[in-house]
């Protein structure tokens, strides 16, 4: 051995020479089976799995994350919980190839639970997923707190529907006062739809730029007086709704027809 401490086949014993004043040239620890490395710790201090030559504090490699279509499942790296947290289990596995042909909660790249149990008030760093970017220098161009890529389709192969970003509804015993599917703070920037350069706060782009208002079973809340309008669509009407110093007034359209006049109530159309 001499200057590499290597734990080989199962009936080998495991033997460690005397490694006093012995200068490192190869990896100080070693793990292989029948000639094949299964894991190193280089001179360095970089740990390889699946490598004999880790460059980074830890290495994986799996030959077979480039594969595609293989009927398996491959992961570099898996941290996947032996149970779940309300039937959720938390996993982590940076490659997963998932050749199953149903809806599975156990086959998703990342998936993270978060218990909350304490009685403070919570703050905004409270939630499964907090990105936070630090920027030293100026570095000019752009950067990203978040990047969703679209898939990338094989040829001849088809995908019924692809969802950016899906949210669903609190579900439980219990219940949420105030629901905000997606906040933006003041101050953080436009938001656009359909284009890159939105130079507003919410602006529509592309071909197919529209607003669609689907009919209103229910009267909204009261707007915020002097400062806040709602529209919204009632049966066959346009409506605007607007709160004047305390006094609710409804402005709307009825689309019907021909007619082009706009009335006011003070009553809920």
């Amino acid at each position: 051995m001499g200057k590499t401490i290597v734990v080989s086949a199962a009936t080998v014993t495991l033997t460690i020479a005397a490694l006093i004043g012995v200068t490192w040239a190869a990896n100080i620890f070693q793990v292989d089976r029948d000639g094949t490395v299964r894991l190193v710790v280089s001179d360095t201090g970089n740990v390889g799995i699946g490598t004999t030559a880790p460059g980074y504090k830890l290495t994986l490699v799996d030959s077979n994350s480039g594969t595609q279509g293989a009927a398996a499942t491959y992961s570099e790296m898996t941290r996947n919980t032996t149970s779940g947290t309300g039937g959720i289990f938390s996993a982590f596995r940076p490659f997963l190839r998932d050749s199953g042909t149903t809806a599975s909660l156990s086959n998703q790249v990342i998936r993270a639970v978060y218990t909350r149990s304490g009685t403070g008030i919570s703050s905004a760093f409270d939630a499964p997923f907090t990105a936070v970017t630090f920027i030293n220098e100026g570095i000019g161009g752009l950067a990203i707190g978040l990047q969703v890529e679209g898939p990338i389709m094989a040829a001849s192969k088809t995908l019924d529907t692809w969802i950016g970003v899906n949210i669903n509804a609190p579900t439980g015993a219990g219940s949420v006062t105030g629901k905000y599917a997606l906040l933006t703070a003041p101050g953080a920037g436009n938001v656009g739809l359909g284009t890159t350069g939105p130079d507003s706060i919410l602006e529509l782009g592309g071909a197919d730029a529209a607003m669609s208002l689907n009919e209103n079973s229910a009267t909204p809340s009261s707007p915020v007086s002097g400062t806040e309008a709602r529209i919204y669509m009632k049966a066959d009407k346009l409506v605007i709704q607007y709160n004047d110093g305390g006094t609710v007034r409804y402005k709307y359209l009825d689309l019907t027809g021909t007619g082009v006049t706009w009335t006011h109530t003070t009553t809920a159309p």
